[in-house]
């Protein structure tokens, strides 16, 4: 039996920088301006998380205090 012989790839460097020079500052243009877009988008997610919280926590109170005032007019009533 005859053994195969393996193909050997040839790799060609490419000469020269992966991103031509030219286009350099209009890539770095468009991508600072999508990175400024992603943190907008960032903090109005974060304002609207804490907004979310703020109202359930006083969703949250208001339900303590309805429980306390029904607890006192309880107690009240079984005082009279």
């Amino acid at each position: 039996m005859k053994k195969k012989k393996k193909k050997k790839k040839n790799h060609k460097k490419k000469s020269g920088p992966a991103i031509s020079l030219v286009k350099l500052p209009n890539t770095l243009s468009k991508f600072y301006i999508k990175y400024k877009k992603h943190q907008e988008a960032e903090k109005l997610k974060e304002i609207k998380l804490k907004e979310r919280e703020e109202l359930k926590r006083i969703i949250q109170e208001k339900k303590e205090l309805m429980l306390r005032e029904e607890k006192i007019l309880k107690e009240e009533k079984r005082l009279k």
